[in-house]
């Protein structure tokens, strides 16, 4: 996304009144963004720490309990959108 801001702002555009611009993992850079970045925060490690223990009760148990998992996302809203 701070990609597309550099790229959006060395075009001449304006954020977020021209093009509005949406990241996602919500890296600590999203509040040095003029103007803040809107995101979704990525559970990175919260997967990999579950992906850990269910790999773990797998190789105790020789199966998965679950077979589908879904970790809750939110929107950290900015002034880009």
């Amino acid at each position: 996304a701070l990609a597309v801001y550099k790229y959006v702002q060395d075009s001449g555009w304006r954020i977020p009144q021209d093009v509005k611009v949406t990241g996602y993992n919500a890296i600590g850079l999203w509040k040095s963004a003029i103007p803040t970045l809107t995101t979704v925060p990525s559970r990175g490690y919260e997967l990999g720490e579950l992906a850990g223990d269910l790999m773990l009760t797998r190789l105790r148990e020789g199966h998965f309990r679950q077979h589908r998992i879904k970790l809750p996302l939110s929107l950290q809203v900015g002034q880009s959108t």
